[in-house]
């Protein structure tokens, strides 16, 4: 039996539908944009985060059409690759991605997707060290390291994932991707005054305004899915002025709207609409169109 969500319309109406039919939805979207690359950026890799493979895939090979082998639409295409079980090519696509790579980013996820192709195909030994490679490329990047963590616990030792990111903060002690990692994994746990106290950490060592931009993203997602509704309010209320990542934006307008401020996010996410690049329009319309009260939102 196909699951029910519940999405709200346009006239904040809120009705439920079939997670298939989410998923035609969002095909829909991608099919009304098919020559825009940098809408089908946007949608192509949420196909995949929701569970749509096969549909991912097919919005990938048209971004890499139009964007004559650009190297995000190459990942996408990999790790769509990977989740429709086709394993060899998806390996063959991260290793072209490390071999061409000009940007240590690139290179970093792509040696990240290939470990986990390699740990799916049951390649113990080579999974390791391309994660460890991963984080060694880009120390910068903290899902690299929560990656590498998620490996071990995955396999029932989390002790030693825990122990390569309290390394990973020994040796870095001024960098803000180690408590990160620590608060993404607190939040996993359901520890929320560990998740708050690693995210003062973080915030305290946060360095450049696009670092703090996609720390508070990350934060108020991780609030949002732990329930801490007020958390993000108090978070990003004092700050708004000067928060401009759209997504630490539609996690606050989801908070609100938690909090029964309903009109409150939709004249925030209006707001959002008006000061982003049009190729972020759909997303947000997205978000608009399916915003809806998450049980449990206070903190």
């Amino acid at each position: 039996m196909d699951d029910m969500m519940d999405v709200v319309d346009q006239q904040g109406k809120s009705h439920k539908i079939t997670r298939s039919d989410y998923g035609v939805q969002l095909m829909n979207a991608a099919r009304q944009n098919w020559n825009n690359i940098e809408a089908l950026r946007q949608l192509g890799p949420q196909l995949l985060t929701d569970g749509f493979p096969k549909e991912a895939l097919e919005v990938a090979e048209q971004a890499i059409s139009l964007s004559s082998g650009h190297v995000p639409d190459l990942y996408w295409r990999a790790a769509a690759l990977a989740e429709n079980g086709r394993l060899d090519e998806a390996a063959a696509g991260f290793e072209e991605i490390i071999e061409d790579a000009a940007y240590p980013q690139d290179i970093a996820r792509a040696n990240l997707g290939l470990a986990r192709v390699r740990a799916k195909q049951g390649r113990v030994d080579e999974t390791i060290v391309l994660l460890d490679t991963a984080v060694d490329t880009d120390p910068a990047t903290p899902q690299l390291l929560l990656a590498v963590y998620g490996y071990y616990n995955e396999r029932n030792d989390p002790a030693r994932g825990m122990d390569k990111v309290y390394r990973f903060i020994e040796k870095r002690p001024e960098s803000a991707v180690g408590y990160r990692a620590l608060a993404q994994i607190a939040a996993s746990a359901g520890d929320k005054e560990e998740l708050k106290r690693n995210v003062d950490e973080a915030l305290s060592r946060a360095k450049t305004d696009p670092e703090t931009q996609d720390l508070l993203a990350e934060v108020t997602y991780l609030y949002g899915q732990q329930g801490m509704a007020q958390d993000i309010v108090d978070l990003i209320e004092p700050r708004l002025q000067q928060v401009h990542q759209p997504y630490a934006l539609m996690n606050l307008a989801q908070a609100l709207v938690d909090m029964g401020r309903a009109d409150h996010a939709r004249q925030l996410l209006d707001a959002i609409k008006r000061a982003s690049p049009p190729e972020m329009h759909v997303m947000i319309d997205q978000r608009l169109n399916s915003m809806t009260p998450r049980e449990n939102p206070a903190s």
